[in-house]
């Protein structure tokens, strides 16, 4: 907020305000695909939800995806949203995961639900980590394709061994 007040951009400082009811945005559930992660969770508020993404950013690689959101309101006022991530064009490597809104360039937390996740079988593109140090932050991490032929064989017998 303070950086859209400074910079006097009128859109950012509505849209951080209308934003500030939804975040930090809260991943409950992670669903491989063959292509990427399907994330879902629930939205608190009681007011429409702004058009926002979730950004995946590494410094220089940034890669974004669209929230939808549940039509209606369940009887406490929660919405269920989703967003579906691709690991095209995603170089190997770890992601820290944000959500930012249409017009703002602020990027705001996506934290995990306070649990470990658990780890996805090799062939999934995308490994969704939890980092409990900054405050349960919700990481991505891109993998290699799993080898096939004897370097495979080789390459997870000397991980076994380790």
């Amino acid at each position: 907020m303070v950086d859209a007040l400074t910079r006097g951009d009128t859109k950012s400082v509505a849209e951080v305000s209308r934003l500030r009811r939804f975040v930090p945005l809260v991943v409950s559930r992670v669903e491989p695909t063959p292509e990427g992660l399907e994330l879902s969770g629930t939205l608190t508020g009681d007011v429409d939800v702004p058009a926002i993404s979730i950004v995946l950013h590494d410094g220089g690689i940034e890669s974004r995806a669209p929230i939808r959101a549940g039509e209606a309101p369940r009887a406490d006022g929660s919405r269920a949203w989703s967003a579906r991530i691709s690991a095209n064009g995603l170089d190997d490597g770890r992601y820290a995961v944000s959500v930012r809104g249409e017009h703002s360039s602020e990027l705001l937390p996506v934290v995990t639900a306070r649990m470990p996740l658990p780890p996805l079988d090799p062939e999934f593109p995308l490994q969704p980590l939890a980092d409990r140090k900054n405050g349960w932050r919700f990481l991505i991490d891109r993998r290699r394709p799993p080898r096939r032929g004897l370097a495979g064989v080789l390459g997870r017998v000397g991980r076994r061994l380790r």
